[in-house]
């Protein structure tokens, strides 16, 4: 057991060696960028308490929170109670395509993995429909039992949410306790990142965009883009 041990560590400390070596290399030539935490709502009493608010940015709706358009971390533990004002501040007019044109802008919330009630004034995705100027409370009872992990939330307006989601309408759930069923992951420290595909659709740098990482301007198998 000792040697088998110390044969497990001397591979460690090469495997981090060789990382740090990596990692040298990489800082002379590409540029550190710093990533900002993301805003983290957590429980109080039991209770995770927020407003959240659907609005249009530059021509992109996105969710706002404490007066910025970064969607929250939401943070609970099994038996809390989720309370969110979901403001709908997307305009009366849309200038978006949807399923149905033009775009609603109605709007919702579905909270993707947990399991919880499809009922009113939980994850009910179909009776639950905010048009713009008005509010959805949710009140969401997560089980005592709930597994722990990572989830996500996003509207889920059908017909529209295609739209939503790519404009980046999305947020991370996380169900605390992983520790409890894997003890050696508490002292490890954790950072949330949420990683969304950019929609350059209507982006007026389309064409420069798609020139830097070469996607071809039409589907899957289709020949590249002529760019001069």
């Amino acid at each position: 057991m000792i040697r088998a041990e110390g044969e497990t560590i001397a591979t460690l400390k090469r495997i981090l060696f060789a990382g740090a070596h990596i990692f040298v290399a990489a800082l002379g030539c590409a540029q550190i960028i710093w990533l900002p935490e993301s805003p983290q709502v957590r429980a109080h009493n039991r209770v995770v308490s927020l407003t959240l608010q659907a609005v249009n940015e530059d021509g992109r709706n996105a969710f706002a929170f404490n007066g910025i358009t970064v969607a929250p971390v939401i943070r609970a533990s099994p038996g809390d109670v989720l309370k969110i004002a979901y403001i709908n501040g997307l305009p009366a007019k849309s200038a978006e395509s949807c399923a149905v044109n033009p775009c609603m802008d109605m709007t919702n919330l579905h909270f993707h993995g947990l399991t919880v009630s499809p009922e009113a004034p939980q994850d009910d995705v179909l009776g639950m429909l905010a048009m713009p100027g008005q509010v959805l409370h949710y009140s969401v009872q997560i089980p005592h039992d709930h597994p722990p992990g990572l989830f996500w939330y996003h509207t889920h307006p059908h017909g529209e949410s295609h739209r939503q989601v790519l404009d980046g309408m999305s947020g991370a759930i996380v169900i605390e306790g992983t520790e409890r069923y894997v003890p050696e992951v508490a002292w490890l420290r954790e950072r949330v990142l949420v990683v969304r595909g950019r929609s350059i659709e209507h982006d007026p740098n389309a064409v420069e965009l798609r020139r830097l990482v070469a996607i071809p301007s039409k589907g899957s198998g289709a020949a590249a883009e002529q760019v001069d």
